[in-house]
């Protein structure tokens, strides 16, 4: 049986994901300003952009995690 996460492990793990979201927002954030007022994209385009990357993030965050699944076995 395995044991429970403690509340400490628990509140660093928290503490982690804040932060990594944190970063993730403000890149998002930055890129679609560069987008949208430095190169002069169509706000249609900036969005299409940002489905394109967001849609390929969340097919290679799934291969990331089989092939460091891989590794661990």
């Amino acid at each position: 049986m395995k044991k429970p996460l403690t509340k400490t492990i628990k509140t660093f793990y928290g503490i982690g994901d804040l932060f990594s979201t944190l970063g993730v927002n403000v890149e998002i954030y930055l890129f679609t300003f560069f987008l949208t007022n430095i190169a002069q994209f169509k706000l249609t385009t900036v969005a299409m952009i940002g489905s394109i990357t967001s849609l390929s993030t969340v097919f290679l965050s799934l291969f990331y995690g089989v092939l460091f699944l891989g590794q661990r076995l």
